[in-house]
């Protein structure tokens, strides 16, 4: 489990990244608000406990560069 702060930390690293990276995180307005400089795309994810067919669904975020640059 990430503190804040951590969440932080890992924005001002992925901002760093020269190339392109993909993040899934929880979706959540701080979260929102710590990664706002890239693309968030909000999905929505099933979720089982032991393989059973009661799935929960829960929002998340797809993190990737703002600029995508074509290699």
């Amino acid at each position: 489990m990430f503190a804040r702060t951590e969440f932080a930390e890992m924005a001002e690293l992925l901002a760093q990244v020269k190339g392109r990276f993909i993040l899934s995180i929880n979706d959540h307005p701080e979260i929102r608000a710590t990664f706002a400089r890239f693309h968030l795309e909000p999905v929505q994810v099933g979720y089982s406990i032991g393989g059973g067919n009661k799935q929960a669904k829960f929002g998340e975020l797809i993190v990737t560069p703002s600029r995508l640059t074509s290699r």
